[in-house]
């Protein structure tokens, strides 16, 4: 089941001339936001058909988009023109899920939290202009720059857990309602669970691009009175910035390339081991 609220939308684009038609902007913008909410169960089986485990999800997940844009032009003269082109666009998507794992074959109940926020930047920039020489010429020059990056700061896992449960499942080999899936727990008692671990990890991939070319054309008049135009355009220079940096800060060691030092993750009392880098048994961080 899905359900969504809360989307409010705006969007608006205003430009024109001026300096006596000789320049000219345009802007445009646009924002929205869109909230949702959704559940459902994800059952497992054995290899008799026996039910294995059955989970329980809830989630909840607001994303925001903006972003702006402007292009501007310019008749610096009666022979030079400057032309430039900018956008800048930004999204996020939070996520908080809940989920009950029900778990037959290995007797235990999971409830686990998820608190979870991804962010995405990109942004570019483009100039290119173009001159006219006495002579015939035309010299035009480009250069644009674009950046991206996209983030999860702080993502969490929670996972808190009872031992020892008796389940009574209404799932048999002969017979399997797939409406009607319950794994019915007999002893579950919420004073009994405990925390299990706790996970949380830093993640940022970027990008950076640069790009410059140009090109002078230069007029010919062959022996028939006919021009044409000579072409010299040098190989465009690329430069890329670096593409992956990320940090961690989790229950399980894991090997990153670093941008600041990590930070010690937040774990149970007592259930660190100096040795493995881990909280608690089965605890696995996840590549930011």
């Amino acid at each position: 089941m899905t359900e969504s609220a809360d989307q409010p939308s705006v969007n608006g684009a205003i430009g024109g001339r001026f300096a006596g038609g000789e320049a000219g902007l345009m802007i445009g913008g646009s924002y929205l936001k869109a909230s949702r909410g959704s559940e459902n169960f994800e059952p497992a089986y054995t290899a008799t058909l026996g039910l294995a485990s059955n989970s329980l999800r809830d989630y909840t997940v607001t994303r925001k988009r903006s972003g702006v844009n402007a292009a501007f032009d310019w008749k610096a003269g009666a022979s030079t023109t400057l032309y430039l082109r900018g956008l800048y666009n930004r999204f996020s998507d939070q996520e908080y899920r809940q989920q009950v794992k029900h778990t037959v074959t290995s007797s235990r109940i999971d409830r686990q939290l998820k608190d979870r926020l991804e962010t995405q930047h990109i942004g570019s920039f483009a100039a290119r202009g173009q001159h006219a020489f006495a002579g015939g010429a035309i010299l035009e020059v480009r250069a644009s720059t674009a950046y991206g990056d996209e983030g999860e700061p702080n993502h969490q896992d929670t996972t808190f857990r009872q031992g020892k449960v008796l389940f009574n499942p209404n799932v048999t080999a002969a017979s399997i309602d797939p409406n009607n899936i319950q794994a019915n727990p007999l002893n579950e008692n919420l004073a009994t669970y405990a925390l299990n671990s706790i996970v949380i990890t830093d993640g940022l991939t970027r990008d950076r691009d640069a790009v410059a070319s140009g090109d002078l054309r230069l007029p010919l008049t062959t022996s028939a009175g006919n021009v044409s135009f000579l072409k010299l355009q040098p190989a465009a220079r690329r430069d890329r910035g670096p593409g992956l940096a990320s940090t961690g800060r989790r229950c399980s060691s894991a090997k990153s390339t670093a941008t600041r030092p990590p930070r010690r993750a937040r774990c149970p009392s007592g259930r660190r081991s100096a040795s493995r880098g881990t909280c608690g048994r089965g605890a696995r961080g996840r590549a930011a």
